[in-house]
């Protein structure tokens, strides 16, 4: 069968927006990555900053939270808090601020907050993320150390190295919160009854 001129035409215009319309969604996507994602555990998974624009896809990977534990102004251009709670909230995701300073240390209130986020069944998975991925993995690897069920020292000091965030000066600090885990219904050495 000949194709008659218009055809041809038709025919050269459909492949030729098709070529079209590809390129630019691949161009698109190139240049607008879904963040490096990487596991701690079943239900927690650490990012490097995210942006506004990353926030839909998060969400279509199934995440239900996303805990920032960057502090707002630190560099500049870096999407602040309130910017990616919004776009979490429109996408229908959870959002929690815990902002931990550049440096070794994270505070204990970050630590035991964090916790109750991870331990919360209608929040998982949960995606942590500060600038490189560090901070987050430190915050967590502290908090599954003092979470009732947690992973075991070496549990966890695999995890973050196996994230690409080895916890190794951490580790005396880790065996210590382990050591000091509850058992379900006994409280904590300290706390009060």
């Amino acid at each position: 069968m000949r194709l008659k001129n218009y055809q041809f035409f038709l025919l050269a215009l459909l492949i030729g927006t098709v070529g079209t319309v590809g390129y630019f969604a691949y161009a698109h996507a190139a240049s607008h990555p879904a963040p490096k994602i990487v596991s701690l555990s079943k239900d927690v998974f650490v990012t490097g900053q995210i942006e506004i624009w990353q926030v839909e896809k998060v969400r279509r990977a199934g995440y239900r939270t996303i805990v920032d534990l960057r502090p707002d102004g630190e560099a500049a251009g870096q999407a602040s808090a309130q910017e990616i709670e919004a776009e979490a909230a429109r996408s229908g995701i959870r959002f929690v601020y815990l902002p931990v300073p550049h440096g070794d240390a994270v505070p204990d209130q970050v630590v035991s907050q964090l916790s109750a986020v991870v331990d919360g069944q209608d929040a998982k998975p949960v995606l942590l993320y500060c600038r490189s991925g560090r901070r987050a993995t430190r915050a967590w690897s502290l908090a599954e150390a003092s979470r009732t069920g947690g992973m075991s020292v070496p549990e966890i000091l695999q995890a973050a190295g196996s994230a690409g965030q080895p916890v190794d000066d951490l580790r005396t600090g880790i065996a210590a919160r382990v050591e000091q885990r509850s058992t379900p219904g006994t409280p904590r050495p300290g706390a009060s009854r």
